[in-house]
Order: C-alpha cells, then structure tokens, then sequence
C-alpha cells in the first residue's frame, strides 16, 4: 500500500471464508469524513477504500470502492497472481479453487447486493467499529478514534471515544452472549436487513435496534420455512425450529448471506445457535416487560419525564405522574401516560415535547428506541431528530439534532409492576 493511505481496523469483522484482511483509506487532500448523527460515516467524493484479501499468508483478492459524489459508488476487484506481483482487474464476476475452499470474485454489480444505499455504501468503516485499541506507529498503542482525529479525517473533534460506544467483538467472551451475538448480526446482516434495504424482510438487525424491532422473534419467514414444521425466523430456546439457523449453517440456494461466502463460518454458526438457544422471550426487549409500568431519567441531570410534560428532579416523591406505559406499534414504541390513557410524549409543536392526546397514527408520537451503551436515546419518526433536556436540572425537553455522546439525550428505564 502507498504510504499516503491510512490503515484502520474494525471491531467485528465480516466473515470472508476464511480470510485474512487489510483495510485503508484515502482521503482528497483538504476533504474531511463527515460524521453522521447515527454514526455512521459520509465520505467525501474522491475516497478510495481499499480491502486486501489473504488465504495462508498470500494475497488473493484486493477490492477498491471509489466514490464519485455523494451517494455514488463504484466497486472493483482484483485477482493477485500466483508469485504475488500483479493484481488483475476481474471482469466479470470469477470462482476460483484455492486448496480445499471456491474464491468468489464479485463482479461490479454484486458489490452493491451488500453495499447498498440503506447502509451508506460503506460497510466496516462506522464510529461503533472503529472505536478500538490499535497498535500505531512503531508500537504505540492509543485509540483509532482519537488518533484518526489527530490526523483530521472528520469534519467534527471528537471529544471523547467514550461517547460513541464500541460494537463487541463476537470472540471476546468477556462481552455478553446476546451482545457478541448481536454484533455478529450487524456485521453480516445489518447492511441489507434495515430499514430501507434490499430485502423483502422486515428484519432490522443494527446493532442498536432493540429487540423487539429486530422482526424476528416468532415471526413468519416471508421466504418460507424450508420444510421446518411451524418454523418460525427465530424461536427463542429452539435454534432446530428457527428459519435463520437453517439458513446460516448450510450451504446452498437457502444460504445466507445469499452471495460471496462459500464457507460456513465455524466461528459465527455455532456462536448463532447459542445465541438463540438463549434469547430473551418475544415481549423482552432490553429494558424490561412491556407488561410493567416505567419512570424514564435523564442521565444529565436524573430528572424524570413527568405525565404532567417537562421533566421533574430526581427527588420528587414517586407517584403516578412518573409513570409511563411502553406499546409497541407497527416497529415504533409510544409512550402513553399512565394517569391518561389518552395522553402520550410527541411533539407537538416543533422543536417542542408535550404529554397530550395523541391519534392513532400520529407519527409524532412515534419513537425509535436506540441503545447508546447502558442508556436509551428517543428518535421521533416525524421529525427523525433526538428528545434531549433544555438547559438546567428541571428544564422542559426538546427535539433537535444531538451528537451521540450528549448525556442530555440519554435515557434510563426503571420498571415498576403494573397493578
């Protein structure tokens, strides 16, 4: 690789049959990598991505991605030779024998069966994979994030990496089963499986949907349960009776991912079996049962969002104006008054929140639930920007945009038993 480009390193790699990989970019001179409110990276028009691709220490593919403007991608592979002094452009799409195992070369037009527009094009390169310890500079062990902010690649400081949150990698067993499990997912899957993407399904598996979103739990598999009797995508307790498990762990027409991987993943098959041997039950989805009743705290100032609208101190008496039914509609949660029933959190009046009635159907009163680290941030789907405290400890609450390390926009859920 030339000098000039920057080599990174991802958290949880995507499985590549059995190869080994090294990742750079090159960024125009002057240009800056524009950091996006979920996360995820815009590159700027001129970027080079570069993969290489190496079986037992040879190199046997390397892949560009160049983009040309905004949301304007294009895809190349090379095949190196046998001494390892040329890579050829591959046209067309190739597969070739290497030991035991097929190398699938993908043509242009593959390339954008994962790296598709729901997903940014780009797949590794986003700041919960980047957020890592690596070993720079003869040595030198620091953070990717930071050090990549040093160097002025983003269009933004980055104040702290903590902000940001890490994806687990899915071999560190000191994260948890459903976390290893979950990153493995928006490695592999999330790029096609989300909102907007390529697929038929329903399913979302970003890392950051919370369970219940994900649309798999005894859900209907739109593409048929392949003979499985009453199978559903995903059985919590019976991987033998999950679609999804049937189709990672053979290889075949019903493969997934459908295009690229000729190998079974020894890691990640049995790593998924586990996982849905212990998911959570479908009305579990992370931060308690929707049967309970919740207060919700801010992690600013652990004030409390009160039925009454605005937020009260954390000292205020437990009543019934704190208390919050959570409903789960159509891929969105509405958070309804317990003292109302008619009552719920939605914006009104942009950019401000209020607790009042609210139709069926009001998308203001619509929200996605995202998981930032231990604590919960509330996107409204009318607006698509985040809930967050105004200034001072009992201020009123607001929309606007908000980076993700902001505590104001960070939540907690504590459960009450519902009567």
């Amino acid at each position: 690789p030339d000098e000039s480009l920057i080599e990174y390193e991802i958290n949880e790699p995507l499985w590549s049959d059995n190869a080994d990989k090294e990742r750079f970019m090159a960024i125009p001179s002057g240009e800056k990598i524009t950091i996006m409110d979920d996360g995820d990276l815009e590159f700027p028009k001129g970027t080079i991505l570069v993969k290489n691709f190496l079986l037992d220490g040879k190199y046997i593919e390397t892949r560009l991605m160049l983009s040309h403007e905004k949301n304007n991608w294009s895809g190349y592979s090379y095949q190196w030779n046998s001494e390892q002094t040329e890579a050829l452009l591959v046209d067309g799409y190739a597969d070739v024998q290497y030991g035991d195992q097929v190398w699938h070369y993908p043509s242009q037009a593959e390339c954008f069966q994962c790296h598709t527009a729901a997903a940014g094009y780009t797949l590794g390169p986003e700041l919960k994979q980047l957020n890592k310890d690596i070993v720079r500079d003869g040595g030198t062990m620091g953070n990717q994030l930071m050090i990549l902010d040093q160097e002025g690649v983003f269009n933004r400081p980055i104040v702290s990496a903590d902000y940001f949150g890490a994806l687990p990698n899915s071999k560190d067993e000191t994260a948890s089963l459903e976390d290893r499990g979950r990153a493995y997912f928006h490695s592999n899957c999330s790029h096609c499986h989300r909102p907007g993407g390529t697929t038929q399904s329903s399913m979302d598996w970003r890392f950051t949907t919370q369970w219940q979103a994900v649309n798999v739990c005894e859900a209907e598999p739109r593409q048929g349960a392949f003979d499985i009797v009453d199978g559903k995508l995903v059985v919590p307790g019976d991987p033998d009776a999950s679609v999804l498990w049937y189709r990672v762990s053979l290889l075949g027409d019903n493969h997934m991912p459908p295009v690229g991987s000729n190998v079974i993943d020894p890691h990640g098959a049995p790593l998924i079996k586990s996982w849905i041997e212990n998911a959570r039950d479908c009305g579990d989805i992370g931060f308690g049962s929707l049967e309970n009743h919740f207060r919700i705290k801010n992690r600013w100032t652990g004030a409390y969002i009160s039925n009454a609208g605005g937020v009260v101190p954390s000292t205020t008496e437990n009543s019934d104006s704190l208390l919050w039914k959570i409903n789960y509609v159509n891929g969105f949660y509405r958070i309804q008054s317990v003292v109302s029933n008619d009552d719920y959190l939605h914006v009104m009046s942009y950019p401000m929140v209020s607790v009042s009635q609210a139709l069926p159907g009001w998308w203001s009163a619509d929200w996605e639930v995202v998981a930032n680290g231990d604590y919960f941030m509330f996107k409204n789907r009318w607006q698509n920007t985040f809930l967050h405290m105004m200034s001072g400890f009992d201020g009123g609450l607001m929309m606007g945009d908000v980076d993700l390390g902001w505590h104001s926009a960070m939540w907690s859920f504590e459960q009450v038993e519902s009567d």
